[in-house]
């Protein structure tokens, strides 16, 4: 019997196709795509796409700096359009890329499942970028040791970082946190860094490494700051990350997730030097308890310069210090019993760990 156009060869039933006036949504979403030389352009680019939405929208919008265009609130110290959040694959002008205006396009994972209408339901063409520029030809790639550390190009894949032999084991397992290979063969660092999600894969390590980046913005020169000065107020378009050098520290990462392949539903980096089992000037992130990853002094202030616990005593003085929301996730009492587990044993990895490079 013949086989039906579109039909699955397995079942014989026609394949799902999104409805035609979706797909003509779809087609329409991006109206300008442009491909720069060099940072120096898209930087221009990104500034005159936003004074020319901010002129549309009846506000004013600053480069560089936080803002708010047309009312919209801001999201971290970003100028956002609309109240939308941050989307791309590298990084921002003024803060984050914005629906509706423009866009990085690196890696496109992160944008993608923003914008894509299979996963945005109802949204139209108008809640999404008019102006993609693609960067993910002119941003750095790969890994290099330097005096100032470990600097890794904003353009590097998930895979890259795992593949490397410059990658110590902390750092694979926040690039494997990513499980999915597809979408670490397309995923940047810069990406993951800028859309700073509540369970970015990268984040919690580099903050508790006390990391730094590298940006092209609107000067001759480019400028350095440490990470987490520049996720509280984005600014320009991110080139490298620079992981500073190890100061004979050791560090740990520990995801959970639903599903093996599934997005991780709670992170936590711990970096420290041990002696025995005492963790001193320790620096602990956690992802996955509030809208991004936080450092958590008042848990480091229960273990920082002490003999850690067994397991079951470490996991039982975490869990009151963590709260959680019910959601489809999992209900605030297992997100607890869960996180506190998790923090426990990457405390606990923390004292087999490798002495960083």
């Amino acid at each position: 019997m013949r086989r039906r156009r579109g039909a699955d060869p397995d079942r014989g039933q026609p394949l799902r196709q999104a409805p035609a006036r979706k797909r003509r949504d779809q087609n329409r979403m991006v109206k300008e795509y442009v491909r720069p030389k060099d940072a120096a352009e898209a930087v221009a680019l990104m500034e005159q796409a936003l004074a020319k939405r901010a002129a549309t929208s009846g506000g004013a919008a600053t480069i560089g700096g936080a803002a708010t265009i047309g009312g919209a609130a801001t999201i971290g110290g970003a100028a956002t359009i609309g109240g939308a959040a941050t989307i791309g694959g590298a990084a921002t002008i003024g803060g984050a890329a914005t629906i509706g205006g423009a866009a990085w396009l690196a890696g496109g994972t992160a944008l993608l499942s923003t914008a894509s209408p299979s996963v945005a339901g109802n949204r139209t063409a108008a809640d999404f970028p008019e102006l993609l520029i693609d960067v993910g030809r002119i941003l750095p790639r790969g890994l290099n040791q330097t005096a100032a550390g470990l600097v890794i190009g904003a353009g590097t894949t998930f895979q890259e970082v795992l593949e490397s032999p410059l990658a110590f084991s902390a750092l694979q397992a926040s690039a494997r946190s990513m499980a999915n290979r597809n979408i670490r063969n397309r995923a940047t660092v810069g990406g993951n860094l800028a859309f700073n999600k509540s369970c970015a894969s990268l984040v919690p390590l580099c903050l508790a490494l006390d990391a730094a980046v590298e940006c092209a913005g609107g000067g001759p020169a480019n400028q350095t700051l440490p990470l987490a000065k520049w996720l509280i107020k984005p600014a320009g378009l991110l080139l490298n990350l620079i992981l500073p050098a190890g100061g004979g520290r050791s560090a740990a990462f520990a995801r959970s997730s639903r599903t093996a392949c599934d997005v991780s539903t709670a992170t936590v980096a711990a970096v420290a030097t041990v002696k025995g089992r005492r963790l001193l000037e320790l620096c602990l992130v956690v992802g996955g308890f509030s809208l991004h990853a936080l450092r958590r002094l008042d848990i480091e202030a229960l273990f920082d310069g002490r003999d850690l616990d067994d397991l079951a005593a470490t996991e039982a003085a975490i869990r009151p210090l963590l709260s959680a929301i019910d959601d489809q996730r999992g209900s605030s009492a297992f997100k607890r019993q869960q996180g506190a587990a998790l923090v426990a044993d990457c405390l606990q990895a923390l004292l087999s760990a490798e002495v960083l490079p």
